[in-house]
């Protein structure tokens, strides 16, 4: 799966960054949805909105996750809640451990080593602004 970079507003200019679209839905059932995520090789785990997507559009009762302290690139700590979610991309169908997070500054989600790139091979062609996806897992798409 090819996915092309979005390009985002910056100072003076725009950014081609590596983002792509995940589908979510309620563990209950209910109507999916599109959450666009940042995929980054830097980080531990998924980090997702807590309110906005986990509490709003999941319906998950965010503080009864196994609770975890994050530390970024700036030292600076964070609260989170681990939950495990189902989600798809590319008709794939994944179930992986997530973190809530009830501070997440970034306008979109984070796809980190633990919950994506345990499931694919992941490929940054950053001067052709795309990202390849290949399944690790020999599942069959839906």
């Amino acid at each position: 799966m090819k996915f092309r970079y979005w390009k985002l507003p910056s100072y003076k200019t725009t950014i081609p960054m590596p983002i792509i679209e995940v589908v979510l839905s309620p563990p209950s059932g209910g109507e999916t949805f599109r959450y666009p995520c940042l995929v980054d090789s830097g980080a531990e785990y998924c980090y997702f909105h807590a309110k906005g997507i986990g509490r709003d559009l999941l319906k998950l009762v965010i503080e009864d996750g196994e609770a975890m302290d994050i530390k970024g690139i700036a030292g600076i700590s964070l609260e989170g809640y681990l939950h495990k979610i189902h989600y798809k991309l590319g008709g794939w169908d994944f179930e992986a451990e997530v973190c809530f997070v009830p501070e997440l500054k970034a306008p979109f989600g984070i796809l980190g080593r633990a919950g994506f790139f345990d499931f694919f091979k992941v490929q940054f062609e950053h001067r052709k602004e795309i990202i390849e996806l290949k399944d690790y897992q020999g599942k069959k798409k839906q």
